[in-house]
């Protein structure tokens, strides 16, 4: 063994063990976890192997690469009223064992295999269970982010659906075959074992792939009806009943394959049934493509749309999950299926709805757009292409700016060379890939026009790169490595290491991946190393360039979905995230950049209602609009209307008179109210402050902005209360103030003149003076037509959350004051009678005396202006704010 094979064994082989420790641990490890066990490692091999400094910081890169990554948890919206609980982990076996332990060859960070779990979990535990002897019918929806690991997902949700005893599994791709055919390449290995083939052929070992290398305890069998090269055709007298293993179909949405499909289905009937009664999972990934109705209100809805729909109403026992990362088009779909002619249920995703939250290693929206360092480097801008690209002329040459974008390409080929010569990127799957995206044009005819162009100048750099080093090339290449690459670098690197790598790269192929080409994109261990492929449609959805590294965009669109999928650069990049560029110009960065604020606003509602536990049903969202840009195309969103929605709390009261009568959620308000009251009390000094009838009320001034969020956005705020106190927006407004005319609040706790209720007994403990509870009415008419929900408990439209006389300790108008009070709520009618228990409805029949806690904010005048902000919204959510707005008088009590 060389020097260089010994320093690499050691070096995986430390590696290795400290992810091996890593794998066992019960919580997420720090980096001084790291630092720790890379040094006890070094002591352990010190008389085998003597390691330099930059070894050692070599194998700190790494194991924080494999273990120092922040996977937040799954936001999960769910309806409960008619689910009934059934997963357990017990029931996995044979297929998630086997591809769990696929997992771990993947060379995926610790966190991230362990996140991919418990995700998936959250998913199948909200499907209906396949083994009931009653018919069901699911509906959900999984949101990711673009090239941020969705068929990880499903992957991982199909091998615990085949284990719990789902029978046929369809998973729905795109629209180009070339999508399809990479996911059931992808499934094969992750799911099947071996090169898919329609019907069931004999299997050879040399077949085998993915999981199909994992040893199993009892041979593992997937009966295909689809494979790489082949869609979904109807298999005649192939009877679901006829096999106990897994059936799976990777399909197009496709109008001819979907009726295929469709009719199949309806064949496994018999005479007697209307629906056939085996299990079904259907997975539509790419579910805001084609799958969503887009026809007029009261016509017959679209195409794929209506065959999507009668496939799940042949089955008895259905699971549908639109997967998709621009869920605009997903939002606004009717839920109350009364919009089209058909009585066939529509898509609503009305018993979950998942955000899939990527790891801090996902480079996204805010890594290209949002993040003034990493944008900084990343994008450069397209000004020359306008007539180089003319829209209705012949192209007869590419600008200079795409030239720049292959040379740099070629620079960070060399860097990554380098990197995985040292062991920085590891030279295994993905990795071993390095590829440049060329999207200019929809239009097949451009991109296969520029295709000879791009392989002149390839050619052209090539020739070069092997003669002189005195040429003109040589000097662009030095000039763009020093201006634009080495000052970002991670590590010290010699021009002269750079030129003998850039000499000796493999030479990249340029592909035009479009129907009109016979070029395709395969990734396998004969596929070519460097890959420069050139493309529009088909490279705008779905489809993954592995090792994606530079990427040229000339291209517009006026929808967020549109936009957003265009970005195949978005994913993940460790060990090169400092190489990555984009090109495009600077109209659709800004369109981008809104696409992605939109994004984010949405997930953060997403976010917010599964804290207050809202249903999909109460999903009613709203995503903002920039002018010149739509979330998607009019005809999906036939369901929305433009609103405006006033950003500012200037001068406002908010507050909650609404509570959560899930005793845990209150409970959990109740402990966030004491630390905040303990963390004050360390911090600051009460005071007593009184008004005018000498009647005093304790008080805490000047407290830091950053305390009083903390405590708000902890505090969980139910959906139904008034003046959006509930919403993101509420929160952006404290954050956007928050160093500036928000900087020092007051906080007030109140407490009621008289001791006729009792006294919080933790509060006054805290603070060593009584708190008076504060009793509250509730008006019979308010459960009866609010909503109908039974999740909480109102007090009324026009009841304030404390007595009239709270505004007389609120002594600043240029200072904000958070007012908390304890209170209990009285059984009283609009006549301030006692209501028989027998009138209450069952979800509050044991509210009674129990200790709630309110909160209500004073905000002051600010010089900052904030304008009204234009959102496409929901049925759902229209209804709610007219609610609202239905009585805005406050109680003089």
């Amino acid at each position: 063994m060389n020097t260089n094979d010994k320093k690499s064994f050691f070096i995986s082989s430390i590696v290795n063990g400290i992810k091996d420790e890593n794998s066992k641990l019960t919580i997420r490890p720090d980096e001084n976890w790291v630092i720790n066990k890379v040094e006890s490692y070094i002591k352990m091999f010190e008389g085998i192997y003597s390691f330099v400094s930059e070894d050692i910081e070599l194998i700190k890169t790494l194991v924080k690469q494999e273990i120092i990554v922040v996977v937040p948890d799954a936001a999960i919206i769910v309806d409960d009223s008619k689910f009934k609980e059934w997963y357990k982990r017990s029931h996995l076996s044979h297929f998630w064992e086997r591809f769990s332990k696929h997992l771990n060859t993947k060379g995926l960070p610790t966190e991230v295999i362990r996140k991919v779990d418990s995700d998936s979990d959250k998913i199948i535990s909200r499907l209906s269970d396949p083994n009931s002897d009653e018919f069901f019918n699911c509906r959900g929806m999984v949101v990711g982010d673009v090239q941020a690991g969705k068929t990880l997902s499903y992957s991982a949700l199909i091998n615990k659906a085949a284990d719990v005893g789902y029978k046929v599994i369809i998973v729905l791709t795109g629209v180009t075959e070339s999508l399809r055919s990479q996911t059931q390449k992808r499934l094969d290995y992750d799911f099947v074992g071996e090169v898919s083939a329609v019907g069931n052929k004999v299997v050879k070992s040399a077949n085998f792939c993915g999981v199909g290398h994992i040893p199993t305890k009892e041979r593992l069998r997937v009966i295909c009806r689809t494979d790489e090269q082949n869609d979904f055709r109807n298999p005649g007298r192939f009877s679901i009943q006829s096999t106990n293993q897994p059936i799976l179909i990777v399909a197009k949405k496709n109008k001819s394959v979907l009726e295929e499909i469709d009719n199949w289905i309806n064949s496994q009937k018999d005479s007697s049934e209307k629906k056939i009664p085996f299990p079904v999972l259907m997975i539509d990934d790419e579910a805001d493509n084609a799958s969503v109705n887009a026809a007029n209100a009261g016509a017959t809805p679209k195409t794929i749309n209506h065959l999507i729909r009668k496939i799940l109403s042949s089955c008895g026992k259905t699971s549908y999950i639109g997967y998709t990362a621009t869920p605009f088009a997903n939002i606004f779909i009717n839920p109350n299926n009364n919009y089209d002619s058909t009585d066939l249920e529509d898509l609503f995703p009305k018993d979950f709805i998942v955000a899939l939250m990527p790891p801090d290693n996902y480079c996204g929206g805010k890594f290209f757009f949002l993040n003034e360092e990493t944008k900084s480097y990343v994008l450069n801008t397209i000004t020359d292409a306008e007539k180089a690209f003319p829209s209705k002329k012949p192209i007869k040459n590419i600008p200079d700016s795409l030239k720049k974008a292959i040379r740099q390409f070629f620079i960070a080929v060399a860097i990554k060379d380098i990197r995985r010569n040292n062991g920085l990127i590891k030279n295994i799957g993905d990795n071993r890939f390095d590829s440049c995206l060329i999207n200019i044009s929809v239009r097949k005819v451009s991109q296969n026009t520029i295709k000879p162009m791009v392989q002149d100048y390839v050619d052209e750099i090539f020739i070069e790169l092997n003669s002189s080093l005195n040429n003109n090339l040589f000097k662009e290449l030095k000039q763009e490595f020093e201006i634009n690459f080495l000052p970002k670098l991670d590590e010290k690197l010699d021009i002269d290491d750079l030129f003998l790598f850039l000499k000796n790269i493999d030479k990249p192929v340029v592909v035009a991946i479009n129907t009109d080409s016979e070029d395709d994109l395969i990734w396998d261990e004969n596929s070519p190393k460097n890959v420069i492929a050139i493309g529009g449609f088909t490279l705008s959805r779905g489809i993954t360039l592995c090792g994606l590294t530079v990427s040229y965009i000339y291209r517009s669109s006026k929808m967020f979905d549109t936009i957003m999928q265009m970005g195949r650069w978005f994913g993940y990049r460790d060990g090169y995230r400092d190489l990555v560029r984009l090109w495009c110009e600077p109209k659709f960065t800004n369109a981008i950049e809104n696409a992605t604020l939109a994004t984010e606003d949405l997930k953060g509602d997403i976010i917010q209602m599964t804290k207050l536990k809202m249903t999909p049903r109460q999903f009613g969202m709203k995503v903002s609009t920039y002018p010149g840009l739509l979330p998607t195309s009019k005809n999906k969103m036939q369901n929305a209307s433009e609103i405006e929605i006033d950003v500012s709390f200037e001068g406002t009261k908010p507050e909650t008179h609404c509570f959560f009568v899930d005793s845990k959620i209150e409970i959990q308000n109740k402990n966030n109210v004491e630390n905040f009251a303990k963390i004050l009390n360390e911090k600051y000094k009460w005071q007593n402050r009184v008004d005018e009838k000498n009647h005093s009320q304790i008080c805490f001034e000047n407290v830091n902005s950053n305390i009083i969020l903390n405590f708000i956005e902890n505090f969980k705020i139910h959906q139904n209360n008034k003046g959006r106190i509930s919403e993101g927006f509420f929160i952006q407004y404290l954050n956007a103030l928050s160093q500036d005319e928000l900087k020092n609040w007051d906080v007030i706790f109140y407490s009621k003149n008289i001791n006729s209720d009792g006294i919080d007994v933790e509060l006054s403990s805290i603070f060593g003076k009584n708190i008076n509870i504060q009793p509250r009415s509730v008006f019979t008419q308010q459960w009866r037509e609010f909503d109908h929900d039974d999740t909480c408990v109102h007090l009324s439209n026009n009841r304030t959350v404390t007595s009239a006389n709270a505004i007389n300790f609120v002594n600043s108008d240029v200072k904000p004051t958070l007012l908390i009070n304890s209170l209990i709520i009285k059984w009283i009618d609009a006549n301030k009678n006692f209501i028989e228990f027998e009138n209450l409805p069952n979800h509050l029949l044991d509210i009674l005396e129990r200790t709630f806690y309110g909160i209500k904010v004073y905000f002051p005048k600010v010089s900052k202006s904030f304008k009204p902000v234009k959102v496409l919204a929901s049925l759902d959510y229209i209804h709610k704010l007219e609610i609202e707005n239905s009585d805005d008088s406050e109680a003089e009590d």
